[in-house]
């Protein structure tokens, strides 16, 4: 699922491309990850009982209208998974992702559902990271994209380590080997673990195939944003 992260939708950047999916990843378990949610055509996370974080190019050429929590088979949900319509009137892209397609730092967008998300065992927020990333730090990506096998709609994850971007600066960047997201991870969390509980660093923006990498939405760059939106 990581591996292919950066073969997204559409092409951006040269050499780039947006929504990826997790490759060579493994399956998650129903509540492993219980802030992923699946918008159909890209990955997105829970934030608290009425916002969840994705991408900016998820939405910025159509809006999604629903999104699933607490799923990992999204195409056959099980029992404690939820559906839940979003308010098309509140899809606030970051002010500066102003190209749809691109990647980068700011490919970030907040949506809001349209009733209070009912958490439980198998629903619930994640929190965001308040530290910026540092080269060597190790990281998790999760997401519903395709796979090696080109399946998607599966709940997988994969872990590596923060690099050095060669390209996108600003940018939360890793190696493409030997896992990143692909077609359908888009939007999806990256996130660390902090006393045993995980923190969202990032959010699955696209692939630098030149340089090998992929590139996530920098959550700690853009925290005020966020935040902003937030409740």
């Amino acid at each position: 699922m990581l591996k292919l992260l950066i073969v997204a939708c559409a092409l951006g950047l040269a050499s780039a491309m947006p929504d990826p999916y997790v490759l060579y990843g493994r399956t998650a378990s129903q509540g492993q990850f219980p802030f992923a949610a699946w918008l159909g055509s890209c990955s997105a996370s829970i934030l608290d009982s009425r916002t969840v974080l994705t991408a900016g190019h998820c939405v910025c050429r159509s809006k999604p209208t629903s999104v699933l929590f607490g799923a990992v088979q999204g195409n056959n949900p099980e029992s404690g998974s939820r559906r839940y319509s979003l308010d098309t009137s509140r899809q606030v892209i970051h002010p500066r992702y102003t190209s749809c397609g691109t990647i980068g730092k700011d490919d970030i967008a907040i949506l809001k559902t349209t009733t209070a998300i009912s958490f439980n065992s198998v629903i619930g927020a994640i929190t965001l990271h308040t530290s910026a990333t540092s080269v060597g730090q190790s990281i998790t990506i999760a997401g519903y994209g395709q796979d090696e096998n080109r399946r998607s709609g599966v709940l997988k994850y994969a872990s590596n380590t923060v690099a050095a971007c060669r390209r996108f600066t600003g940018a939360v960047c890793q190696s493409m080997s030997p896992n990143s997201p692909y077609y359908g991870d888009s939007g999806g969390p990256l996130f660390v673990t902090v006393s045993s509980q995980p923190r969202q660093v990032g959010v699955v923006s696209g692939g630098d195939f030149t340089n090998n990498q992929a590139i996530y939405g920098n959550v700690y760059d853009n925290l005020s944003f966020i935040r902003g939106l937030m409740g």
